[in-house]
């Protein structure tokens, strides 16, 4: 679980993201300066307005922004009461949807079809529109639309879900047990909605980027983890995102993780816990799964600490070991 040695700290993120708006905003307003060298007066205080007032307005909104993030993260806050709100507020319609699904055939084939075929659909449309033109922008959309069309047709394949499939058959399982089970599993999505986490007494699944199906047993804790990712558009900071991810530690020291929606981690977290498996964070139980993964549900019962609860998670404040 450690991060990548090259990664930056947040400590880095954090003045590069307030020091982006400045620097940009600095050389607009330069350039607005320059202007004012140009022979003819009238273009040179159109110019200067221009430049000058965009890099104004930029570093004004930018940093407003920015104290807009930050106040989110001090309790007692207007901002911080309207994110947790909505923070409850999300949690509670994941939890009334975790057992309210398709089966997984469509859950896994539903969202892949509709991507692909809206992205087909807007493409055939832009290239209807120049249809009348020729040169390399016709030729281009062309080509894409052919790639994309080949991607809807694969879509319709199912290839994913039979992927997930191959690996309950690998576990013994038929397509109507698998099915069955699915249909009495809890599950969550991720943001997009692409990816798919479910839970039941007998198997957890992940459906995209690397598909598994495991035992729930072999699942010792549960906790879920908060990271952010600093968003940049030419160089312009443009927003904070959190992400928050399921992770699930095994008996035999690994683990596994999934992103998904801030609600659904909550939800998926308190429905785990109630099974339970002991889910939250604080460095204490960190450290004793780190000591011995292999009798963790054997010490974790003499503990001497508090347990966590499911509400707990690990926050980009946290430092690992």
């Amino acid at each position: 679980m450690a991060s990548p040695k090259n990664q930056k700290s947040i400590e880095q993120l954090e003045k590069e993201r307030k020091r982006s708006p400045l620097i940009i905003g600095g050389i607009l307003i330069a350039i607005g300066i320059l202007c004012l060298f140009i022979p003819d007066t009238s273009a040179r205080w159109g110019m200067f307005a221009i430049f000058g007032g965009i890099g104004i307005g930029l570093v004004a909104f930018m940093l407003l922004k920015i104290r807009n993030e930050d106040r989110q993260l001090i309790p007692g806050t207007a901002e911080y009461e309207k994110l947790r709100q909505a923070e409850r507020n999300e949690i509670i319609n994941a939890r009334n949807r975790l057992y309210t699904h398709k089966s997984l055939h469509d859950e896994v084939a539903f969202h892949r079809m509709m991507i692909s075929g809206i992205i087909l659909g807007v493409i055939t449309i832009i290239d209807l529109c120049l249809i009348f033109l020729a040169g390399v922008i016709y030729y281009v959309v062309v080509i894409i639309n052919i790639c994309m069309l080949g991607v809807f047709i694969f879509s319709l394949t199912g290839s994913t879900y039979k992927k997930i499939l191959k690996r309950f058959a690998e576990l013994g399982m038929s397509e109507q047990n698998a099915e069955e089970d699915f249909s009495r599993a809890m599950m969550a999505k991720s943001d997009n909605g692409s990816d798919i986490f479910s839970w039941s007494d007998n198997f957890i699944v992940r459906t995209e980027k690397q598909p598994y199906v495991i035992d729930p047993s072999d699942i010792v804790w549960c906790f879920g983890r908060l990271t952010y990712t600093y968003n940049y558009y030419n160089g312009v900071y443009t927003g904070r995102t959190s992400n928050h991810i399921l992770i699930m530690c095994t008996k035999g020291g690994g683990y596994f993780d999934v992103k998904l929606s801030r609600g659904g981690m909550y939800a998926i977290l308190e429905e785990i816990a109630s099974k339970g498996i002991v889910c939250g964070y604080n460095q204490d139980i960190y450290d004793l799964y780190s000591s011995s993964p292999g009798d963790f549900k054997e010490r974790i019962k003499e503990a001497d600490f508090p347990l966590p609860s499911p509400d707990d998670i690990m926050k980009p404040e946290h430092k690992e070991k």
